[in-house]
């Protein structure tokens, strides 16, 4: 949900049951520790840390630009019974990305990433834990809960130190969601969720009229802004015989806007031959709220972009799949995607916002 095209899945190994084990990694650029170990007889933990010092290479090299960052992340698996398992997982980062001006002797190309970089920091964690019930027939229960933080800090100030433009903005979700699928016999397989989600930002953004700009006069303003995000999915799985064919659908709201709720209807197909080929062909209506930031913008007290709709992607996919030997795989796959309701410029509705760029 909330994703047009694609998502970044990161799954931890289990934590050793042998007693605290750990390496070290020293790179070119940063250093970290993992340490990994039990948790009585029944769980297990992982957590690693990496600091960069990329910074001082940077110095040394008298280059302008100042990389500088902290990132973790933590697994916990625990399972008190063989039907029951808890897993907490946090992942988090600190980057305080500094410019320093250089010296008056400088070269040319150090003066120009001084003046087109900006300087920007970044905080940002996401934490949260999931209860698995395993049930009667091959069923599954699942119910999730986690938060997720994100300060964005940027500012860029011309040759006499003033401020041309800088945004602080404090993004947060809070979410709760539970899932279940079962077997309905030997040949279907059903699966329903659902989850609630808050989220909320506070900015402050301010960008300076410069002459002959397209500025008439200074962008400044606050806002606090929140709403709720519900989502409901359903899915069917039937398998009959080499073919297994998948149908669902998702149901996407946002409070924020007038145009609340979007469906999302998918299905798939998966035909595997006699010959070790696996055929496969699947499309689906995939669908994102607007930014936050957009969201959060007013006019005179109001709210001026509630009248926008969910960003929407349609797509086709379609692939082939030969499975030479158990260790040698071959595989080719193409995709066609549509991308419609996307935010425009209300001001020149012919600029599309996603096709801007950094340095619009």
């Amino acid at each position: 949900g909330d994703a047009l095209s694609s998502v970044l899945t990161i799954r931890n190994r289990p934590g050793t049951q042998d007693g605290i084990a750990g390496d070290v990694t020293l790179g070119a650029s940063e250093a970290g520790i993992t340490l990994d170990g039990p948790l009585g007889q029944e769980g297990n933990w992982l957590f690693s840390v990496r600091r960069s010092y990329l910074q001082f290479l940077f110095e040394a090299l008298d280059l302008p630009i100042r990389p500088d960052y902290w990132d973790a992340q933590i697994s916990v698996n625990w399972e008190p019974t063989v039907r029951d398992r808890f897993t907490f997982t946090g992942i988090g980062a600190v980057d305080e990305f500094g410019i320093i001006e250089p010296g008056p002797e400088a070269d040319y190309e150090n003066q120009e990433i001084f003046q087109s970089v900006l300087d920007n920091d970044q905080k940002s964690y996401t934490v949260g834990g999931t209860y698995r019930r395993l049930l009667r027939a091959g069923g599954i229960l699942r119910v999730k809960a986690s938060r997720s933080f994100i300060d964005y800090r940027f500012s860029d100030e011309d040759a006499s130190g003033v401020t041309v433009l800088s945004n602080n903005s404090l993004e947060q979700e809070s979410r709760l969601e539970a899932e279940a699928e079962t077997g309905l016999g030997d040949r279907l397989r059903a699966g329903i969720g659902g989850e609630l989600v808050r989220a909320s930002i506070n900015s402050e953004v301010y960008q300076r009229a410069i002459p002959g700009g397209v500025l008439p006069e200074d962008v400044l303003y606050n806002s606090d802004a929140g709403f709720w995000k519900p989502a409901l999915w359903g899915q069917m799985t039937w398998r009959l015989g080499p073919l297994t064919a998948t149908n669902g659908f998702r149901l996407d709201g946002v409070s924020a806007l007038d145009e609340m709720w979007a469906l999302s209807p998918r299905a798939s197909l998966r035909y595997a031959t006699d010959s070790n080929i696996d055929l496969t062909l699947a499309g689906g209506v995939f669908h994102q709220a607007p930014s936050k930031l957009a969201l959060s913008v007013e006019k005179e007290g109001v709210r001026i972009n509630e009248g926008l709709k969910q960003l929407r992607n349609w797509q086709v996919v379609g692939g082939a799949d030969w499975r030479v030997n158990p260790g040698f795989r071959i595989g080719a796959e193409g995709f066609f995607k549509a991308y419609d309701q996307m935010p425009v410029l209300a001001a020149d509705p012919d600029i599309n916002l996603a096709n801007l760029g950094d340095d619009y």
